[in-house]
């Protein structure tokens, strides 16, 4: 399906109405109000697309993908929000003639998403840098996920949308040192440049906006006739912005009859356990593991939900997935328990043990994207994804007879140059990102 984003269109600002009418207040969010498509508008959103592939049966389950991948400019579903989010910011800087710098924590694809949507922004003649800036602060054990792009080429363009590589202990950190700068910056008097606004981004509903357009996609592209039982969502996820945003879409076309399938990593298992331990984020609640004097590794077999092997109680397979404790929990659970699903946790064993299975399901389905060796992938979010509805399945942990996974995100060294680090600013100290955001609003 090309252009999504301009197909639903009206669909989603009848939702960006609504979102609007009952989102938290923050200190400053452009409306969610979208504006009249007009063919600029168009030009601006034609990419990317979504597109349904067919990956077989396993176990008599259906099971397809649903690839939102195709902005070959980034290859993560961070692109149709990040357009969304950049149209609303320009649609207020030409109803108000105020200008916006956007500030965003993120743990790389994010980052690399917006600031690819702001390069549009300018490409496309919507805006420009003296109106639309872009701050961007990731934690330093992500800076390998940041794409290169012609904004660091350009001394101007780089100036007006930097990069800060956030040495921290714990990467969530990135977002208090995000909100802890505009705050700074809006308490000092005068530091805000007059006709300016500072708009942190890290809101749900910038995500739930468009991940609508997921279900309304799945509708047209696999409908729904003559079968009884729901149809399972599975996504690897840190926060489930999309999922919460699959199913604001269902209930917009008048149906929710979708459940809903988390999967996870060790190093932030944290939805999992709260659907799994009735709202407990305690790591008191993951199985007993022990170590196999064979292998090295970690093993248990008590509970089908969490890894039967693993390196380490809180292995990292992917930074991307960074969040603990997310604000999404309560809201997911509660889908989860009215809807059905569940969730699972998976390693880097089970990644690695599944992926020539992986990727040949993935060849099979069209989908060339995973490279032939793992240790070449940047980004783990697809085949964590399959590897964890392949290890549901095995342990019989899914009774729907389809299941449709999102495939979020993929890419490997042959897809792209990390930004370099003399282009970023690198730094340990919350201070000299404020007084960056300081510099961004001045130039």
């Amino acid at each position: 399906m090309e252009s999504p984003l301009i197909q639903y269109y009206s669909k989603l600002q009848e939702i960006g109405g609504v979102l609007q009418s009952y989102a938290a207040a923050l200190s400053f969010r452009p409306s969610f109000e979208l504006p009249p498509l007009e063919n600029r508008h168009r030009t601006f959103l034609e990419t990317p697309e979504m597109c349904l592939r067919a990956l077989g049966h396993e176990s008599g389950c259906d099971l397809r993908m649903l690839d939102l991948t195709g902005n070959p400019r980034t290859r993560t579903t961070k692109t149709f929000a990040s357009l969304l989010m950049v149209l609303r910011a320009v649609h207020h800087i030409e109803t108000t003639g105020e200008r916006i710098v956007v500030v965003t924590p993120s743990s790389g694809n994010k980052a690399t998403a917006l600031r690819d949507a702001v390069l549009r922004a300018y490409e496309s003649g919507l805006t420009d840098p003296e109106r639309l800036r872009l701050l961007s602060v990731v934690p330093s054990s992500s800076a390998g996920k940041v794409w290169a792009s012609p904004l660091d080429v350009d001394e101007t363009l780089r100036a007006a949308n930097p990069v800060v590589f956030f040495d921290c202990a714990a990467p969530a950190e990135v977002k208090n040192v995000a909100q802890s700068s505009i705050e700074h910056v809006l308490s000092a008097p005068h530091a805000l440049p007059p006709g300016y606004r500072i708009w942190f981004s890290l809101d749900p509903d910038n995500y739930r906006h468009a991940d609508a357009a997921r279900a309304f996609a799945e509708q047209e592209l696999w409908p729904r006739r003559g079968r009884t039982g729901r149809r399972l969502q599975a996504h690897t996820v840190s926060s489930a912005y999309g999922l919460l945003g699959h199913a604001l879409g269902e209930r917009w076309t008048g149906r929710a009859d979708s459940s809903y399938f988390l999967i996870q990593h060790m190093a932030t298992p944290d939805l999992v356990l709260h659907w799994a331990a009735d709202g407990n984020f305690s790591t008191e609640n993951l199985p007993d593991y022990q170590r196999d004097g064979d292998t090295g590794l970690l093993t248990q077999n008590s509970s089908p939900h969490f890894p039967h092997m693993v390196h380490a109680v809180d292995e990292e397979i992917d930074p991307t997935f960074y969040t603990r404790t997310p604000i999404t929990a309560e809201q997911m659970t509660a889908v989860i328990r009215k809807q059905g699903g569940g969730g699972i946790v998976v390693s880097r064993a089970e990644c690695e043990q599944r992926y020539e299975e992986v990727r040949k399901l993935l060849l099979e389905g069209g989908y060339p994207g995973l490279p032939q060796n793992s240790a070449d992938l940047r980004e783990w979010s697809l085949p964590m994804g399959l590897t964890g509805v392949l290890n549901a399945l095995d342990r019989g942990l899914v009774q729907e007879p389809e299941i449709l996974l999102h495939g979020t995100g993929v890419y490997s060294t042959a897809d792209f140059e990390a930004l370099p680090p003399e282009h970023a600013h690198v730094t340990d100290d919350a201070a000299t990102v404020a007084q960056l955001l300081l510099e961004t609003l001045h130039r």
